[in-house]
């Protein structure tokens, strides 16, 4: 599944504003919540975006998804 996204993101960071690489694969909503990983709760992200959604530096809004890549819908402002 790692792979599936990461082929999905281009192998950058999902953030459009961003576009960093290397990426890992995070969840969108939090694992803690949900308890499952899922291809659709998975999205490709640097780790600074990461860092800035687990502090909240970046707001974290309902995920959507795009043929093509992956974009999660999060307020880049300090991602």
């Amino acid at each position: 599944m790692r792979r599936a996204i990461l082929v999905e993101a281009g192998h950058w960071c999902a953030i459009p504003t961003c576009r960093q690489y290397p990426v890992d694969v995070d969840h969108i909503v939090d694992w803690v919540k949900v308890r499952r990983h899922e291809f659709d709760n998975l999205i490709a992200l640097c780790p600074r975006s990461i860092v800035g959604l687990a502090t909240g530096l970046c707001a974290r809004h309902h995920p959507t998804r795009r043929l093509g890549g992956s974009v999660a819908s999060v307020t880049p402002s300090s991602c």
